[in-house]
């Protein structure tokens, strides 16, 4: 209840007035503990909570060792209720490759792509436990050569109907300098800076 109070508070402070509407402004909520695993027997009433103060994304993070089938149906219950899935396809739990985690990537989006379009890579890469660096590589570049993967592959799977995000860090760990130093090789913009897409 406190994450709906919580949420609902913050779709207060950002709807946008008649005078001044926001274009392409969406709302969304994220509680997979009660959206995906019904923790506490609310996911109804979250999900019907949600739609009710304006939400219409529900974003869940897809961990690598879940079953695939819980996403199923949970994706059927957000879309009963009017919410498209922005999905995260998680980067914790391993060590992956660039390579690895862009077949992986594949396989995801395969699955999913009819009743997804959103998608987003590693969430919040600049939290320790949830990427895990490369060897030879500290976690700014990790996080920079898995999106680059993932992103690839998922426009050879789904080129033209999804959208994919980048960032979604974590407040803490800094995450203003963990960008610059994801986009530039050591942090200094005024060094040799990546082109990311997204």
């Amino acid at each position: 209840r406190r994450i709906i109070v919580a949420l609902a508070l913050l779709a207060a402070l950002v709807q946008p007035s008649s005078a001044c509407a926001v274009p392409n402004f969406s709302f969304g909520v994220h509680d997979d503990g009660a959206a995906v695993f019904n923790r506490d027997n609310l996911r109804d009433e979250t999900l019907k909570r949600a739609y009710a103060f304006g939400a219409r994304v529900q974003r869940t993070i897809l961990y690598h060792d879940r079953s695939w089938h819980i996403y199923d149906r949970a994706i059927q219950r957000a879309h009963k209720r009017h919410l498209q899935v922005q999905m995260v396809i998680a980067c914790n739990g391993r060590r992956w490759t660039p390579q690895e985690y862009a077949t992986y990537v594949r396989g995801v989006v395969r699955h999913f792509r009819s009743k997804v379009r959103r998608w987003s890579l590693c969430n919040e890469p600049n939290q320790p436990g949830w990427l895990v660096a490369m060897p030879g590589y500290d976690l700014p570049t990790t996080y920079r050569l898995l999106h680059q993967a993932g992103y690839s592959a998922i426009k050879q799977v789904q080129p033209k109907r999804s959208e994919v995000l980048f960032g979604e860090l974590s407040s803490n760990y800094y995450p203003l300098e963990f960008m610059r130093r994801v986009v530039c090789d050591n942090g200094d913009l005024s060094g040799t800076c990546t082109q990311i897409q997204a």
